[in-house]
Formats: structure tokens, sequence, C-alpha cells
């Protein structure tokens, strides 16, 4: 089906269609804002925009599971992520941390190499590290909206184990 048409016949629905639609089409608790706009101040709730948003929570999850065995300090994206704005900043405001975009062909197996390297005791020439485009910082009246439906998402979490 369509995005159009599926959006059409989300906007007519009276009734949720699934256990999603009862959290409002952004996944945020009672939102109504339309398609077509962000009225919710988030994101234009799009297919893309709630999956990517359901993935950033799992990120999150995981980068907190792995910061209680050594400090995280820095969060890294590659690949498509890079070139979209919109997409970085909701990750930055999920996670409540900045977010580095390193644009590359192949940035993850530079980093594992230069890890390798350091794990082997070869020092790394400065210059040779990818550079990352400007860290994309949280916006904190956002993030605020997403740490509440973090909160949510651990609940429910909780349900599922």
């Amino acid at each position: 089906m369509p995005l159009s048409r599926f959006r059409e016949r989300m906007a007519s629905s009276s009734r949720p269609t699934s256990p999603a639609a009862n959290r409002g089409r952004c996944g945020i608790p009672d939102c109504r804002a339309p398609y077509s706009d962000s009225a919710c101040g988030i994101l234009a709730p799009t297919s893309r925009a709630v999956f990517w948003k359901a993935c950033s929570l799992k990120i999150k999850r995981c980068i907190e599971v792995l910061a209680e065995t050594a400090p995280i300090e820095a969060v890294m994206v590659s690949g498509n992520l890079v070139n979209s704005p919109a997409s970085t900043q909701m990750l930055a405001d999920i996670l409540q941390r900045a977010v580095g975009a390193v644009p590359g062909k192949s940035p993850a197996a530079v980093g594992a190499a230069l890890l390798a390297r350091r794990i082997a005791g070869v020092e790394v020439a400065p210059d040779r590290h990818m550079r990352s485009q400007p860290l994309t910082q949280p916006h904190e009246p956002t993030a605020q909206v997403y740490a509440g439906l973090y909160r949510q998402y651990l609940a429910r979490a909780t349900l599922c184990e």
C-alpha cells in the first residue's frame, strides 16, 4: 500500500488499528499531530520516523547496558544516517547526548583498524583519523519529551521479559 494511501486511511480511521496506534501517530501518547506537519514538536511522523524512533530507543538501552562495563566516550554514526540531519537530531535527542556523524565509505572498518592498532600498542598518527562532522547536540525540550517516552518504553519492555 502506498504511504499516501496509508496516511489517508489512518487519518480517517476512528479506531486504532494496532497497539502502536494507541500511542499516537508518532509513538508519543495522545499525540494527534497530522502526518503532514510536526505539530507535536518532534518530527513529522511517517512510518520511517516511527521506525527510527523505535530503533533509537533500543540504541539508547544498548548504550546504557554497555556503559555498565565501561564509560561511553562518544556516539558516532555513519552510513545513510549521515545524510539525514533530522534523523541524527532525533538520535541525539533520544540519547540525550551529542552524536557525531562520520561520512566515508567504511568508517566502521577504519575505526576497527584504529582500535586494533591501539590494542596492539602501535601509535596512530593523528592525521589518520576520520573526521566527523560537527557534533549534533540534543535539543533540550525535545530531549525531555523523549525521556518520558523512554521511561514508558522501559516499563513496557519489562512486560516482555
